[in-house]
């Protein structure tokens, strides 16, 4: 508009005869040719016709320097005709304002023809396509769009070359040797779709899904390698491998990642800014999420269960980056002078009253797997969840002998005045140490039970006192006023740590006097109880139902001895389990 007004104010020239292009009137005469060239050039930046456009150039082309002056004149005339052709364009309800609605509805029915495509694909369109002012900003728009997609194709075509390579595998050692090989190429061309799509600057949000999708790989190839060494050294079957291969490295992703949310735990208790709490607290949240989907992975479904195991290994190493860029570097801020010195004084104590519990748990652990579990012929109950909670003690030994190297390197890094890296390394050790006690306490305590069970025997009650809760209450005959007439024993889930079990009795009181059932237990690796404390009355019968959570490393036959404590006297029967 600005330009148009420029032109309003410059008369157009009147031919004088005799004029020269030396005189003063042809100077004034090429200044206004030079305005007009301007605004003339400027006008092609709007939205105008392609055939107001394609005269324009034309006459832009022309060098207007060198014309005489009738020809300049006649290129002025000319100049002023289109300009004023494209005052007429662009005023409101005009040719641009006409163009603005085309366009909209263009860019509309381009967006409902995308999410309709995206749909079948199971994507949701992730930018609104309506903002774009024009082609090239559609056209930017339009290279997110397409980036999501690929990337979204790359993941499913990570995790189909996962599940071929997986049912390749399962068939021999050869097999498995030229599934990795497989995996390496599929490494390769998502490494490539990375690179290609870094290189048109998509969103740091696509880029770290198709990260994912290469750490998903990556994790699959580890662990078919792990379980090919497994297969040769052990004379396994490549299934049976590729399980325990994945059961060992579900328990150390797990203890990863609770020592990491542990551990920014314990930061954020040592802070007093807010807002760092708060995205302390966001990336805690998203710790705890992935735990729980790894700690409920189907153990069952190898060819899921490899894949979900891939993707949540990735994630952890996307969050330990934005850890490491937006959390560490702040620290010094959150945490001024002596607040370092009093955090870094209670976590390595902490830590160091931890590790010699823990060492003492292990040490009673090992104990007994190597003195009872081997001397012993044949071994006790007790031994079998030793054995197959053996991948559980051997990854918190590791561990544990993480967390003492780390203790000792944080006191040299605070003697040394680097009190940040030691405040660090402390905060690490002690949430590892708390992972790794957490890990070791079910077998431990299985280990405390079943002891008490061979050293110890308790009596019948002949009162009602409350039972202790050990489950070492000797079996007798069956007491014959008490009835056990319909017994079920059913497997509700699994987590990180236990299984729970309910179980459902009916009992009948067949006397003629009122019968306290205290509590019962199912009879495998030590025993594992629960107290009830139910009155059941002469001649009446009731149903007790209880869950019990049992050590997810002791595996359960069916029928389960189960043992139900009465003031009458204990009762064994056997139970079938069923599966929820």
């Amino acid at each position: 508009m600005l330009a148009i007004l420029l032109a309003s104010v410059i008369p157009i020239a009147i031919p004088v005869a005799g004029e020269q292009q030396g005189s003063q009137a042809y100077a004034v005469l090429l200044a206004k040719a030079k305005v007009l060239y301007t605004m003339l050039n400027r006008s092609l930046a709007l939205n105008i016709s392609t055939e107001l456009r394609s005269e324009i150039q034309s006459l832009l082309a022309v060098n207007i320097s060198s014309l005489s002056v009738d020809v300049l004149r006649e290129w002025v005339n000319n100049a002023s005709r289109l300009l004023a052709r494209v005052n007429e364009e662009v005023r409101v309800g005009g040719r641009a304002y006409a163009v603005g609605i085309a366009l909209q509805r263009y860019l509309n029915g381009l967006e409902k023809a995308l999410e309709e495509r995206l749909r079948k694909l199971n994507i949701t369109i992730p930018v609104n396509l309506t903002r774009a002012r024009d082609i090239s900003e559609l056209n930017k728009l339009l290279r997110n769009v397409t980036s999501v997609v690929e990337a979204e194709k790359t993941n499913r075509f990570a995790n189909a070359s996962i599940v071929v390579a997986l049912r390749n595998a399962v068939k021999g050692v050869r097999d498995a040797e030229e599934a990795q090989k497989h995996l390496v190429l599929a490494e390769k061309a998502i490494n490539a779709t990375i690179d290609r799509l870094r290189r048109l600057n998509v969103s740091e949000d696509v880029i770290e899904r198709l990260q994912v999708a290469l750490e998903k790989v990556r994790e699959s190839r580890g662990i078919l390698a792990n379980a090919t060494q497994v297969a040769k050294q052990k004379a396994k079957s490549m299934e049976d491998a590729v399980r325990e291969a994945l059961e060992n490295r579900t328990a150390q992703l797990l203890m990863d990642i609770e020592s990491r949310e542990q551990e920014l735990k314990e930061l954020r208790e040592n802070i007093t800014d807010e807002r760092a709490k708060q995205m302390l607290g966001s990336i805690i949240d998203r710790l705890e999420e992935l735990r729980d989907r790894l700690a409920n992975a189907s153990a069952e479904n190898i060819t899921r269960w490899m894949p979900d195991l891939g993707e949540i290994r990735g994630w952890l190493k996307n969050i330990e980056k934005n850890v490491n860029k937006t959390v560490m570097p702040f620290i010094p801020v959150w945490m001024p002078g002596k607040g370092i010195d009093r955090a870094f004084n209670e976590s390595i104590a902490k830590a160091k009253e931890l590790l010699q519990e823990v060492k003492q748990m292990l040490a009673e652990v090992n104990k007994t797997r190597e003195i009872v579990c081997i001397a012993i012929y044949p071994p006790p109950p007790i031994c079998k969840a030793i054995i197959e909670g053996r991948a559980v003690i051997d990854s918190t030994a590791r561990l544990v002998a993480k967390a003492e190297t780390e203790i000792n390197l944080s006191e040299k890094l605070y003697a040394e005045g680097r009190k940040l890296e030691a405040l660090t390394l402390a905060n690490r050790a002690y949430a590892e140490l708390r992972v790794a006690k957490a890990w070791l306490e079910p077998i431990y305590n299985m280990i405390k039970r079943a002891t008490e069970t061979t050293t110890t025997t308790t009596a019948p009650p002949t009162t009602t006192p409350t039972p202790t809760p050990t489950p070492s209450v000797a079996t007798t005959t069956p007491a014959q006023l008490v009835k056990v007439k319909n017994a079920s024993l059913e497997k509700l889930q699994c987590n990180a740590f236990t299984c729970t079990y309910r179980l459902i009795l009916t009992v009948e009181n067949d006397g003629s006097t009122a019968i306290t059932i205290y509590g019962v237990r199912l009879d495998v690796a030590g025993g594992f109880g629960k107290t009830v404390n139910v009155v059941v009355k002469p001649g009446s019968e009731t149903s007790i139902t209880v869950d019990i959570e049992i050590s997810r490393f002791v595996s359960i036959e069916s029928p389960v001895p189960v043992v139900i404590i009465t003031s009458q006297g204990t009762i064994t029967i056997q139970v079938q389990v069923e599966s929820s």
